[in-house]
């Protein structure tokens, strides 16, 4: 960077700010910020409840608060994202207070860490859900009624703007009475979705059923380049799974330079293969089950007294295995519904050498290094669900998003176990389809995955 540059680094969690603050803390123009939610409230008075932070403070009340000029663990750190040299943030801070809030400075370098995930993050950003019990509090309090098309942006978007102002001064009004934020009260809660709606586009589809209304965007062609970047010149797009593809998407233009490591692993250390499987299917999935649930034993077969991972996609599937497999008492060890997955993890990776992990939600987020995991299957072709209406229309729109869904959670699923350069695991595909989608989408794929990858099993 030049010498008087500013740089923005985004990551998707906290955990990995953490991260970021450990490894450039001590870089002089370093900092730091996070939602307010973060900070402790150095308020006199919040001394007394320890669990108050600065999203419950008094300045939020439109009340004088004396550490708000310094002294405030928050809007200091606020202070110095405006002069920082290089300011780590996450996307969900970033786009909040780009779109909505006072702006971070003027920045020259935008760092996309994770950037595999960028579309998620902007979708979970801009997507709306507003219950109509809210949107009847919202009528209630500002006279405005809603609008009676339900499938039209352009009234909905009107009325957001109508009530905004309202809004706002009823809600300053009722923090001054109540000496506090209420995060029950339906009003507050509705006028952030409010200003999203006021922000929608014509071409978002509304989808409403008896419970709320969803706002989206469908057209995601360049939405990430839109909403995020917003038309800077200096981005750089870090991810180990980023494809062409995926960056022409994002709004990418083909004066960017893609600049693609080779794997520190060699390819002999970490296979990905399709095994001899029979066609899993909606259609097929009675008739073949009992096959599937086969390949998956041969594969635990070869691997007795090592550890492994099967990721079923689905707890259908997986409760389907148990049912099946000889291994399921001996070996397997679920992730059930509504267990603490993080407590399974941790307890898997202290089991002993033989024992496998069954789950659909370990695809991304997760290391299980050396002997944690020595292989790894994967039982079905991991495509998106398509029961959502808004999902239905963004297929339709973009023919191959589907694929491109699958190909990014195979490619996340295989990294799990490979996390350094003397690693080994091997994954296997227990799905017939394994095959010709590969090869119809090997575009989607990074070229290290490809090049360890084999048609006629491992």
């Amino acid at each position: 960077m030049y010498d008087d540059a500013r740089a923005a680094y985004l990551t998707g969690t906290k955990a990995l700010q953490d991260q970021i603050a450990g490894d450039f803390g001590g870089v002089e123009g370093f900092c730091d910020i996070r939602g307010m939610a973060n900070y402790p409230c150095n308020d006199i008075g919040a001394q007394h409840f320890p669990k108050r932070n600065c999203k419950t403070g008094k300045c939020l009340q439109r009340r004088y608060c004396e550490f708000q000029e310094i002294g405030c663990d928050y809007f200091d750190a606020v202070r110095a994202t405006k002069v920082g040299a290089m300011v780590s943030t996450n996307y969900s801070y970033y786009l909040h207070m780009q779109h909505y809030g006072r702006g971070m400075g003027r920045f020259d370098w935008l760092i996309l860490d994770e950037a595999h995930e960028l579309e998620n993050q902007v979708l979970n950003f801009l997507d709306v859900r507003i219950t109509w019990s809210a949107i009847r509090a919202v009528v209630d309090v500002t006279g405005i009624k809603e609008p009676r098309d339900h499938k039209t942006v352009a009234p909905w978007r009107a009325w957001a703007w109508a009530t905004m102002e309202k809004l706002a001064e009823y809600i300053a009004i009722t923090r001054q009475s109540q000496g506090a934020t209420d995060t029950s009260d339906p009003v507050a809660s509705a006028l952030f979705e409010i200003a999203k709606i006021a922000r929608a586009g014509n071409d978002w589809f509304i989808h409403g059923d008896v419970k709320e209304l969803q706002f989206a965007p469908i057209n995601l062609h360049g939405l990430v380049d839109r909403t995020l970047s917003g038309g800077m010149k200096r981005v750089i797009m870090s991810s180990a799974t980023m494809t062409r593809d995926m960056a022409a998407m994002f709004g990418v233009g083909d004066n960017a330079v893609f600049i693609e490591a080779e794997h520190p692993c060699p390819r002999n250390n970490r296979r990905l293969g399709a095994m001899p499987a029979p066609f899993m299917t909606f259609r097929t999935w009675e008739k073949n089950k009992a096959r599937w649930a086969r390949v998956h034993d041969g594969i635990m077969e070869r691997h007795v007294g090592e550890k492994g991972i099967i990721h079923t996609g689905s707890y259908k599937r997986m409760e389907a295995l148990l049912s099946m497999s000889k291994y399921a008492d001996s070996r397997l060890m679920p992730t059930s519904r509504g267990c603490n997955v993080g407590k399974v993890i941790r307890e898997f990776k202290r089991a002993p050498a033989g024992t496998v992990l069954i789950s659909p939600v370990v695809t991304t987020g997760y290391d299980f290094p050396g002997d944690e995991c020595r292989f790894q299957i994967i039982s079905k072709i991991p495509y998106p669900s398509t029961q959502s209406r808004v999902e239905k229309r963004r297929m339709t729109l973009h023919p191959r998003r589907g694929d491109r869904i699958a190909a990014q959670i195979i490619t996340q699923t295989y990294g799990r176990a490979i996390r350094s350069a003397d690693d080994y695991c091997k994954t296997y595909f227990a799905d017939g389809m394994a095959v010709p989608f590969i090869k119809k989408n090997a575009d989607l794929f990074p070229s290290w995955a490809l090049t360890a990858y084999t048609a006629g099993g491992i």
